[in-house]
């Protein structure tokens, strides 16, 4: 069987630099519990396959947006 790769953005809730950030803490943390997907790295877990999976959360980063696209 051949191997799969698997990319899983959003599953992290991490924030590496607070700085810059407009919203309070509390902002914050309600928009990463609204647009973390949960558990998507442990329901996708296997041995078999690559997993690439984003450190950070969405709200850091979204790694599935292009620099140029806006909306």
């Amino acid at each position: 069987m051949k191997q799969l790769i698997l990319h899983i953005p959003h599953a992290s809730t991490q924030i590496p630099d607070y700085t810059g950030f407009l919203l309070s803490s509390e902002a914050l943390q309600e928009e990463i519990l609204k647009l973390t997907d949960w558990y998507t790295d442990e329901l996708f877990a296997n041995k078999r396959d690559e997993a690439i999976i984003a450190p950070f959360s969405r709200v850091f980063c979204d790694v599935e947006r292009f620099y140029r696209r806006l909306a």
